[in-house]
């Protein structure tokens, strides 16, 4: 295996892991990945089904049902409300107090002016 290689593929490399150690472990391979890519023009893959690893990736790619469905930066794929963004709303709601109902789908307004939707259930 090279030194520092160009192109690194990482499938699901906190799947095993409690919530602490994924955090510290995401972190180290986050800045890792970073400085490759500053230093060598390296880049990095990370498959994943952890929305909270993915919100923080330069691109993120949405496969379903074999293909292709959604591709963007975490905040443009929450602006288009499609199926990315319902899915990292349900993964955080699931974290809420269980007494809290997830906020239903509706259209708000933004400090930014913007308008959008929450598509918390949206699938």
């Amino acid at each position: 295996m090279r030194e520092t290689p160009l192109l690194v593929v990482l499938d699901e490399p906190t799947a095993a892991l409690e919530p602490i150690a994924e955090y510290e472990i995401f972190e180290r391979v986050t800045r890792l990945a970073r400085h490759r890519t500053e230093r060598y023009g390296a880049i990095t893959i990370a498959i994943t089904h952890r929305y909270s690893m993915a919100r923080t990736a330069d691109l993120i790619v949405v496969v379903h049902d074999g293909g292709l469905q959604e591709i963007g930066a975490h905040d443009d794929l929450m602006a288009y409300c499609g199926r990315y963004a319902a899915m990292y709303a349900r993964e955080r709601d699931a974290f809420l107090e269980p007494h809290l109902e997830p906020a239903p789908s509706r259209t708000s307004t933004e400090s930014s002016g913007t308008s959008r939707r929450n598509c918390a259930s949206d699938l």
